[in-house]
């Protein structure tokens, strides 16, 4: 009687891992080999249906949307045999901000009933032009500055921004206030603009140090880089700062 029960208990085990086996649980991207920045899908798929899946840590990756459940058919031919079997699916859109090596997440999900792990898929993120920072950079307009003078510069970019921010362009808001008050018109500007993209086009530079970043054009040049960057390296630049600020003694008074 005991030799019985301890067989039925193996045949049971073995049930168990043969239909763990048969749900043939796996991970696909479509393109199999996508571009920095380009939307891809990601489905997790099984031969029976998908009940509910834990969202995924995406970690390098970026969810764009979800796009749920599908269900389909699968062709595959093994030693000249051709087998057509189900295949249940549930998708996700998303991209990468790197290129190189990424791991898609595994999850758990409920297949069949029963409770299993998706592992995670190693795939490879091609570079592409697109990828280069910052997304938007300035050209100067030589058939413009050839017919009106001056410095005239477009502003390009290569693809569409990540993040739809509303783009603030300013010329010269601070020409006709005294510093006390620009000074306050900056500070609330700063508060405003927090979650915005902003040109701010000036002749005065008090406030330059706080910018991220800064474009400084003369004579058909552009450079851009942080004020240390632009003092250390451009001298008509520091020349036009000290002169509005009176140099370090008055960036000392700050």
């Amino acid at each position: 009687m005991r030799k019985f029960y301890f067989l039925f208990m193996l045949l049971s085990a073995l049930s168990w891992s043969v239909a763990l086996r048969a749900q043939r649980l796996g991970v696909e991207v479509t393109p199999a080999c996508p571009m920095v920045f380009q939307e891809f899908e990601v489905a997790y798929t099984a031969d029976r249906e998908i009940e509910s899946i834990a969202p995924p840590r995406w970690g390098a990756l970026t969810l764009v949307c979800e796009l749920g459940r599908s269900h389909g058919s699968q062709l595959s031919i093994v030693n000249g045999v051709r087998t057509d079997s189900e295949l249940f699916s549930y998708r996700y859109r998303v991209r990468s901000r790197v290129s190189g090596e990424v791991f898609v997440p595994g999850t758990t999900a409920v297949v069949g009933g029963r409770e299993c792990r998706f592992e995670r898929k190693r795939i490879t993120v091609l570079p592409d032009s697109a990828h280069c920072e910052p997304q938007c950079r300035l050209e100067p307009d030589s058939a413009a500055m050839a017919a009106m003078g001056g410095c005239i510069v477009r502003l390009v970019c290569d693809r569409k921004p990540d993040k739809a921010d509303p783009v603030l362009v300013l010329d010269d808001p601070f020409s006709a206030l005294d510093r006390k008050t620009g000074d306050t018109v900056f500070a609330n500007l700063r508060e405003y603009a927090k979650d915005k993209v902003v040109f701010l086009i000036s002749h005065r530079l008090y406030h330059f140090p706080q910018m991220r970043q800064i474009i400084f054009m003369e004579d058909g040049r552009v450079e851009v880089g942080t004020h240390d960057k632009l003092m250390a390296s451009i001298p008509a630049y520091r020349h036009l700062y000290e002169s509005q600020t009176g140099g370090d003694c008055h960036e000392a008074q700050e």
